[in-house]
């Protein structure tokens, strides 16, 4: 093939392609631009809060045993079910009933001393008093003669000090018997403090058995968990930003698996606190919902997605949410169709979830929106709705 005929071939082809182009362009202008429309209706509308949450049990407990004591034996397995009482585990204890023994019998020998010490004082005291009294007698009277032996001298004999010396004493042996009552109570104590068993405080099931028998028990673990799988309650962190919406008592759905169960929120914390997120540190609040409903799928420790019921309104005229756009001015508008043609128009709106808006000025019932309009819709342009199938 030649030169000359080469061009002729490619002048032949570009215009057959432009041809083409040209055609679709005037089909298309006469056809319209191809859009996907909604209907503005009057119905109900309901506002949701969506966020995601752990599932937990309401009651839980973790027990821990304070000393590295001997696990002697186990009565119950993860996943068993335990009443309240019911003896999980049985401990090794000391033997403290000797020392016990020993320091009672401590008290009494010091309390015996104590008792002895204020026999002797009162003895000196009544040494004394016969002491006085027989020198207040002893004295000379008119017509009177001195006996020999008498004991008029005896009134210089038990002084002060001796009385003193034995004061201190006494307070001395009266600390000795509280230091002697108080290693009783310590030792009592020390008993009581002695945990033979790990007992169940509520009726649920064991989550989490960190020892078996012959194990010394590690006190910074807990040894046994507890947990009442049957009331379970969802634990969400709501964003500063948003904690207003939220109010105890409010209707909440969660989403598991394909599946919706009812729950209710119960708590709002009183106080925020500081979580670490991809993007860095969020102040939120915890909020927890009770689980109303649930068929056994979810279980402690699952995520799920929650809707919380914020508001709602019944008998008003809406709007899917795909048609509504907005300006740079935050003007909202919409492309509602009249005869075929695209009309730019001005619309006010209320409450609005993630499907829908409140229409409160610019539309009526059973107009035709564009949803999603593309670039090639603008106002006053014709256009075609798409077939939905």
């Amino acid at each position: 093939m030649s030169k000359k005929n080469k061009w002729i071939l490619i002048i032949i082809i570009l215009a057959a392609v432009f041809t083409g182009i040209f055609y679709k362009l005037v089909k298309s202008a006469k056809k319209g631009v191809e859009v996907k429309t909604g209907n503005v209706s009057e119905g109900d509308i309901t506002v949701y809060f969506s966020t995601t949450g752990n599932v937990e049990s309401k009651n839980k407990k973790e027990y821990y045993i304070q000393s590295p004591v001997k696990v002697l034996k186990t009565n119950f397995n993860i996943g068993d079910n335990v009443k309240k009482g019911d003896v999980v585990a049985e401990l090794e204890t000391q033997d403290m009933s000797l020392q016990l023994k020993t320091a009672e019998k401590q008290l009494n020998i010091a309390e015996l001393q104590l008792e002895s010490l204020k026999e002797q004082k009162a003895n000196a005291k009544n040494m004394k008093d016969q002491s006085q009294n027989v020198q207040q007698g002893s004295n000379v009277q008119p017509g009177s003669s001195v006996q020999p032996g008498s004991n008029m001298q005896q009134g210089s004999m038990g002084g002060s000090a001796p009385s003193v010396d034995i004061d201190k004493q006494i307070k001395i042996q009266e600390n000795q018997v509280e230091i002697a009552k108080l290693n009783i109570e310590s030792i009592k104590q020390s008993i009581s403090n002695q945990q033979r068993y790990i007992k169940a405080d509520f009726d649920g099931t064991i989550t989490g058995m960190n020892i078996k028998a012959g194990d010394y028990v590690k006190p910074q673990v807990p040894a046994v968990v507890v947990e009442d799988i049957k009331n379970l309650q969802i634990a969400m962190n709501v964003n500063q930003y948003d904690i207003n919406r939220i109010k105890a008592g409010q209707e909440a759905f969660v989403n598991y698996n394909n599946k919706k169960y009812k729950a209710v929120v119960s708590s709002i914390s009183p106080s925020a606190s500081k979580v670490t997120s991809q993007t860095g540190q969020d102040t939120v609040i915890k909020v927890t919902a009770d689980l109303t409903e649930n068929d056994g799928a979810i279980k402690s420790g699952f995520d799920v997605d929650v809707n919380i019921k914020t508001g709602g309104k019944k008998g008003i005229l809406k709007v899917p949410a795909e048609a509504v756009i907005t300006d740079k001015e935050n003007n909202e508008k919409v492309y509602a169709v009249k005869d075929g043609i695209a009309k730019l128009t001005n619309i006010k709106t209320g409450l609005s979830s993630d499907t829908e808006y409140e229409v409160l000025e610019g539309l009526s019932k059973d107009e035709t929106v564009i949803l999603n309009p593309s670039m090639n819709v603008i106002d006053g342009v014709k256009v075609t709705i798409k077939d939905v199938k």
